[in-house]
């Protein structure tokens, strides 16, 4: 795998991580809430909407940003349905 192809992945799971424990610190451990659910869309809809205008702008890397994005996607969205199933 290339350097620059590992530095966007890397960077996008870092940002779904971060992303999550963030929002989980402020909704006070309970991560089985609407609220959290919808906060985790918003969040991953915006990093997929950066790695979107990353692909468009980059010159030679847009394979890169738009694997990030799919890569977004599932995991992130796995991850807000996951914790919608636990939802009561």
């Amino acid at each position: 795998m290339e350097s620059f192809t590992k530095r966007v992945l890397v960077f996008n799971l870092l940002i779904l991580i971060g992303t999550a424990a963030f929002l989980r610190l402020i909704m006070r451990g309970s991560e089985a809430s609407l609220g959290f659910v919808i906060s985790m869309a918003f969040a991953i809809l915006l990093l997929v909407f950066l790695n979107l205008i990353g692909a468009a702008f980059s010159k030679g890397h847009s394979k890169d940003f738009m694997l990030g994005a799919l890569l977004v996607l599932l995991i992130g969205f796995g991850t807000c349905f996951g914790v919608s199933a636990t939802y009561r």
